[in-house]
């Protein structure tokens, strides 16, 4: 005799005194003694979570530490946000993975206490906000990119009050959005508690209350920033073309500042396009749900553990790939430096101590 259940719950060792013939529909996740089931779904989860969240927090503080040109004071102040944002990617990876440790072989009977719980609550909730509002920030580094490259005798700025505006704008949007399904009129949504790694992406049962949420927000939403942002860079991209023909016709100094601003504008360019990479397939998938087809669970796992959070990881490097070279040039540089001197030392005590016929 076979058991049909629908969900993987049903067909568990732990129900059942003895074993049974159990068909069931596969958890993307979860197996009945485990949160996250797979190995390689743990290691993943480890190693994007403390790279974004140790890749941010330092960069973020080093930032603070640094020095602000005046002349890319907006530049820095949204790149710091976006970093911050990305933390909170890095803050949610790692409290997942930690509840995978803390309910490994006995998740079969905390899985949904765990799933309505309040800390798989803010995991859905510091994903969502880390999410939406570094595409904010994209969208207003881009903004800032573009009125520097077209406007280079800065007739128009992001500056003074109108960053601090325009940065809390960016949070208060995006925080607002995050946490909307908590709100009285939505809480029988199943934004955030549809699995048990508590991501509201659109790619499950399209029936499920608050599936509309998902859509609206990682697909709608985040293609119609997209769309600003590749505008954005394609006026940046013509802008560019002009500025190479007169860059040769300025000052030393002029020049300078002008390849600087030229280079954090291609850097700007790969960071959109990375983001666009690992978006673009989440809005496909999504419209995929949304037309009533079921995704294979290798989908959502991909989706959820890499696609997503790989960005929030990344994003560091890009934005600070010049510092980072240069950093360590300076590095090797000293080293070498001290070497040479330590050898050059040497050899003098060896010349002062040697006899005198």
């Amino acid at each position: 005799m076979t058991l049909l259940a629908d969900t993987y719950k049903l067909c568990c060792p732990q129900l059942h005194r003895s074993p049974i013939n159990c068909q069931a529909p596969v958890d993307p996740f979860s197996t009945c003694s485990d949160l996250i089931g797979g190995l390689y779904m743990r290691v993943l989860l480890w190693a994007i979570g403390v790279t974004a969240f140790l890749g941010n927090l330092v960069v973020f503080i080093t930032r603070l530490l640094h020095h602000r040109p005046p002349v890319r004071m907006a530049y820095w102040y949204f790149v710091a946000h976006l970093h911050i944002a990305d933390f909170l990617m890095g803050v949610y990876l790692l409290l997942i993975a930690s509840a995978d440790v803390y309910y490994r072989n006995v998740y079969f009977f905390h899985g949904a206490g765990w799933k309505h719980g309040p800390v798989c609550k803010l995991a859905g909730f510091l994903s969502t906000a880390s999410s939406e509002i570094s595409m904010f920030f994209i969208l207003l580094i881009t903004l800032d990119r573009f009125l520097v490259i077209k406007f280079p005798l800065g007739q128009y700025r992001i500056s003074g009050r109108y960053i601090h505006v325009l940065s809390a704008l960016a949070w208060l949007l995006g925080l607002s959005i995050a946490m909307l399904p908590f709100l009285p009129p939505f809480q029988h949504w199943h934004a955030y508690n549809f699995d048990g790694v508590c991501l509201g992406l659109p790619l499950g049962d399209s029936s499920v209350p608050g599936f509309q949420f998902s859509l609206a927000v990682f697909v709608f939403l985040n293609l119609f920033l997209f769309l600003l942002i590749a505008v954005g860079q394609l006026v940046i991209y013509r802008a560019l073309a002009e500025v190479r023909k007169s860059v040769a016709n300025q000052t030393s100094s002029s020049a300078m500042r002008r390849a600087q601003d030229v280079e954090i504008s291609r850097r700007l360019f790969l960071v959109a396009a990375t983001d666009f990479a690992c978006w673009f397939p989440v809005g496909i998938m999504g419209l995929i749900s949304m037309a009533g087809h079921q995704l294979g669970y290798q989908f959502y796992v991909w989706s959820a553990i890499l696609i997503v959070p790989i960005n929030s990881a990344i994003n560091p490097c890009m934005y600070n790939l010049v510092y980072i070279i240069n950093t360590v040039n300076s590095v090797f540089r000293n080293h070498l430096k001290c070497l040479k001197l330590k050898q050059h030392n040497n050899s003098s005590t060896r010349n002062e101590a040697a006899p005198i016929d």
